[in-house]
């Protein structure tokens, strides 16, 4: 979707979210936003062409790229809730593909004080690490405008 941002027009992901959580971020307790790793978000969030480059390059990995390389550069969120009776616009800092492990739920805790996964990436400690879930921490900046919460 395109919004207005200081008079320009720029590309924003449109995601619904419940008030509480956009309350959240707009009091400054909610620092990451985390999505599941599914088809819709990969088709939102995921270059289809760089994808394809990344797809190529998995033939013959040589450590240059991974995932995250394929991740679009879209700079804003507008969320709102199912009615648009409300929106939060809010600046990506950075969005990044997880895996629920010790690790990456350490590295939540450091970077965004994000502690929802502490006990839950236990349960699948003991599995391969191509059946451990994975999902995407989307890294939140400034709010850069509001309407309708408070």
């Amino acid at each position: 979707m395109t919004i207005q941002v200081n008079g320009k027009t720029v590309e924003a992901y449109h995601l619904i979210m419940k008030k509480k959580n956009a309350l959240d971020i707009l009091n400054g307790k909610k620092k990451v936003e985390i999505r599941k790793f599914s088809k819709k978000y990969n088709d939102m969030f995921i270059n289809k062409e760089l994808y394809k480059e990344f797809q190529e390059y998995l033939k013959d990995p040589d450590g240059s790229m991974e995932l995250e390389d394929c991740l679009n550069e879209t700079e804003y969120i507008y969320f709102t809730n199912y009615n648009n009776s409300w929106h939060l616009i809010v600046e990506v800092l950075d969005i990044a593909v997880y895996q629920m492990t010790k690790e990456d739920v350490e590295v939540l805790n450091e970077d965004y004080n994000f502690h929802d996964f502490d006990k839950e990436w236990q349960q699948y400690k003991d599995i391969r690490e191509e059946d451990i879930p994975m999902f995407y921490g989307i890294g939140l900046a400034d709010v850069i405008s509001h309407q309708g919460i408070e």
